[in-house]
């Protein structure tokens, strides 16, 4: 089952394996959620249960990964620019 991304009427799509290695890429290169429900904040993020990641996570997800860019194929950077994008405009849920 992939995990949706939603703010309002904006959507994307990535599958479960995807989200996690986003996710666990992020930390890597420092991100902290700050506003995350549980301090066990990967237990949260990694399941699809309609939590929100808030504008504060979102910035700063957008900004680690941001950095992580050149660690990266230079194929797969499209998709992580368009997520990055996507985090710069604010607060989304995990469904």
């Amino acid at each position: 089952m992939p995990i949706e991304l939603i703010r309002d009427r904006e959507r994307l799509a990535f599958s479960n394996h995807h989200w996690e290695e986003l996710l666990l890429l992020a930390k890597d290169c420092g991100w902290r959620p700050q506003d995350a429900p549980d301090e066990n904040w990967e237990r949260v993020y990694f399941a699809s249960n309609g939590d929100l990641i808030s504008e504060r996570d979102a910035l700063a997800l957008a900004e680690a990964l941001q950095r992580a860019l050149w660690l990266l194929p230079e194929s797969t950077r499209p998709h992580y620019l368009r997520f990055i994008e996507f985090c710069k405009r604010g607060a989304f849920r995990i469904e």
